[in-house]
């Protein structure tokens, strides 16, 4: 995930659009091969998981990739049809011959990503580029923050929250990233609204900063 300034009132937390497949492992099969010899992975229909309309997550991929033309949003008529990340991963890790999108770090043990021309969906090919896939999580306000609010987003963007952005399986924006300067003394609480796809990151940031600041709280809303 990509932290990046875009201006004064807005960050972007980038993500990558990774197409997942069932891993048959997880199904119990062992590598989807037949016994002729041939790949499941070669026969069959293939099966679309997309996300709702209105989603930012599908905004964001059917632009990157294409699907989105003359804005007119080709997305398959006869996709399976999911209203978060968790559906998406729920219903492909079900199907071998399901593909779907989702971020890289909702990424987990039951679906696997899918390079594409050879190139493996990690937080280093997204970084160097070389993914083709790739978006920002935008964390947008207007007019100035509270205190706390702004406290929040120095801890995201310190060495402390851009650590937790890598192992969370996201990339980094921020290199050397100044340490985190708060004295535990902020009040209050922060609403956030956003994509699914950001949920597991942002949930994991609020836990760590209210672990440093206990008299906050911070209340996530996932809606697209």
């Amino acid at each position: 995930m990509q932290l990046k300034s875009l201006s004064k009132l807005v960050l972007s937390l980038g993500a990558v659009g990774v197409l997942a497949a069932c891993d048959p492992a997880s199904t119990g099969g062992d590598d989807a091969t037949s016994d002729n010899g041939a790949s499941e992975a070669t026969t069959g229909t293939i099966n679309v998981v997309s996300r709702e309309d209105g989603s930012g997550t599908r905004g964001a991929f059917t632009e990157i990739t294409g699907v989105l033309e003359d804005d007119v949003d080709n997305t398959y008529v006869e996709a399976v049809i999911q209203n978060g990340t968790e559906g998406v991963i729920s219903t492909v890790s079900q199907d071998v011959n399901a593909i779907g999108y989702i971020s890289l770090g909702s990424l987990n043990d039951n679906v696997k990503g899918i390079a594409i021309d050879g190139v493996e969906p990690t937080s280093e090919t997204v970084q160097n580029n070389s993914f083709p896939i790739a978006r920002n999580f935008n964390i947008a306000w207007g007019g100035d923050l509270e205190a706390v609010a702004q406290d929040f987003v120095d801890f995201i963007m310190s060495a402390e929250g851009q650590e937790l952005v890598l192992e969370e399986g996201y990339v980094e924006a921020v290199v050397d990233a100044p340490a985190y300067e708060g004295d535990g003394s902020q009040t209050g609480t922060i609403a956030v609204v956003g994509s699914t796809s950001v949920t597991p990151l942002m949930e994991v940031l609020s836990e760590e900063y209210r672990a440093l600041n206990p008299e906050v709280q911070i209340d996530i809303t996932s809606n697209g």
